[in-house]
């Protein structure tokens, strides 16, 4: 990212190029409702008109020099923005109640681009304790979160081709070996047994989301909304359901909860949930069972890593709860290979 720079910097250029979209006297009345929530991958600035209880637009700055074992760099401003204006006009055309929120300009001189802000609360601000006692409607966001990244994975011709799951197991295991020792946590063997059920099978490559994670897709009062889309590389479908289950398993809930029976039943209910929506029934594939593996490995790295940085000693009791929370779900997804179905 650029400079820092202030929400007075932020609500003038957002005022350039608003002009001609709203009212005059609208433009003196821009305002910053709220920021954040606090990330290391972007700062976000929620606008509205001073006087009005609504936001109307988002300010987004990506930090694109923000790195982590689980996830790329963020892209800069210009190529999330024709991101975010390639999938708009997609999910326009596929008219399934599924959309992104609209673009509306890209602001260079500071880095950062505008869109359309869409209310509701996202899958993520579901994962509450009261879902434990009424899960439904956990359960129904999980099911149009699946059906909204096959639209996502639509958006380009999908490509097969044939992987070596010998090779795949070898290379994952090894990194996720490696991702474990270096952050100074356990491995074990039965993690990583190398008996695939199939030497080889077919995958499917598809324009990846690159972030398809619970926190974005929002579920408007009308539709539901892909927030945050990379479409910047290709590869295997599961990079992105990999990447929904891995964040869903890491919400607050499942991570505090994770020594109680009725959290963890939930927590497979929704991943279930999700998988049956996107693959369209009960089969899964079995490299999802290796990248899930390798996933959970380097989740567990950066989050050990990072409650370690901010302060060792008083970390220690988050440290336990990280350690017996991703043991846990090391333990269910190398038991469970090929069908996923406890993950």
């Amino acid at each position: 990212m650029s400079e820092t720079v202030n929400e007075a910097e932020v609500l003038e250029h957002l005022r350039e190029a608003l002009v001609g979209h709203i009212p005059a006297a609208d433009l003196e009345r821009l305002a910053v409702a709220r920021t954040g929530p606090s990330r290391r991958r972007s700062s976000l600035y929620f606008v509205g008109l001073a006087g009005e209880d609504t936001c109307r637009w988002v300010v987004k700055r990506p930090t694109s020099e923000s790195q982590q074992d689980d996830l790329t760099s963020p892209l800069p401003a210009p190529l999330q923005y024709s991101a975010l204006q390639r999938l708009y006009a997609h999910l326009q055309g596929v008219d399934d109640g599924m959309a992104t929120p609209r673009p509306i300009a890209l602001l260079p001189d500071i880095d950062a681009y505008v869109m359309e802000y869409v209310p509701g609360p996202t899958v993520t601000d579901l994962m509450r304790p009261r879902a434990v006692a009424d899960p439904s409607r956990l359960l129904d966001s999980a099911v149009v979160a699946g059906r909204l990244l096959r639209a996502v994975h639509a958006l380009e011709p999908p490509k097969s081709d044939t992987i070596d799951l010998r090779k795949l197991q070898q290379d994952t295991s090894t990194r996720a070996r490696r991702l474990l020792a270096a952050a100074g946590l356990p491995v074990r063997d039965h993690w990583f047994v190398d008996d695939p059920v199939s030497t080889t099978t077919t995958g499917s490559e598809v324009l990846l989301h690159g972030d398809y994670a619970p926190e974005n897709v929002v579920l408007s009062p009308t539709e539901v909304v892909c927030l945050e889309p990379d479409l910047a590389e290709r590869g295997w479908r599961e990079h992105d359901v990999v990447r929904f289950l891995l964040m869903l398993a890491d919400a607050p809930l499942f991570v505090a909860g994770t020594e109680v029976p009725a959290v963890r039943r939930l927590r497979r209910r929704v991943s279930a949930q999700f998988l049956d929506s996107y693959y369209e029934g009960p089969r899964r594939p079995e490299l999802l069972h290796h990248l899930m593996l390798l996933s959970v490995a380097a989740r567990w790295s950066t989050r050990h890593t990072d409650v370690t940085r901010r302060n060792p000693r008083l970390g220690r009791a988050r440290q336990l709860l990280l350690h017996r929370h991703f043991t846990r779900l090391l333990d269910e997804v190398s038991a469970s290979r090929p069908s996923l179905l406890s993950v």
